[in-house]
């Protein structure tokens, strides 16, 4: 469960278009608490992230990926860097999930229960409203990682 904050993108969009909107979802410490004892118990996985992995990884951040960068920016003798930089829209939720990837059955059976039945709430007009959610992760999802190196 975890509570839905919607926050405009562009004031220049139409408040119809769906993409004008960053959903938030602010989840329960409890639930951040389970997903870290998760990632204890499922250290094989968590254990084959490559060093230069910055996105989802524990102790980088926005900042690290960027200094990495501007550190081979520096050190290049050619006059000019170039770089690409991809945001694949949906990617997780349109990612295919094989039955049990690399995940021992038993984490498996514990992610199934965790993603099973999630809700989000918001207010709308004043008014609570319930939605169930079948797609994505809440923001601060402790196992975005991880899930991804399952694939």
């Amino acid at each position: 469960m975890g509570r839905l904050i919607v926050i405009s993108k562009d004031n220049n969009k139409l408040i119809t278009d769906l993409g004008a909107y960053w959903p938030i979802t602010l989840i329960l410490n409890l639930r951040k608490i389970l997903e870290r004892t998760f990632l204890k118990c499922a250290t094989d996985i968590t254990n084959s992230l490559s060093q230069c992995q910055h996105e989802f990884s524990i102790e980088k951040f926005t900042h690290t990926v960027l200094e990495s960068i501007l550190g081979v920016a520096r050190d290049s003798t050619s006059k000019y860097v170039q770089a690409i930089f991809l945001d694949i829209f949906g990617a997780f939720d349109n990612a295919w999930w094989p039955k049990r990837g690399r995940c021992p059955p038993n984490l498996y059976k514990m992610l199934n229960n965790y993603f099973a039945d999630r809700k989000v709430r918001m207010y709308i007009r004043n008014r609570l409203s319930w939605k169930r959610c079948t797609m994505s992760y809440p923001q601060g999802f402790v196992l975005r990682l991880s899930l991804w190196i399952v694939l």
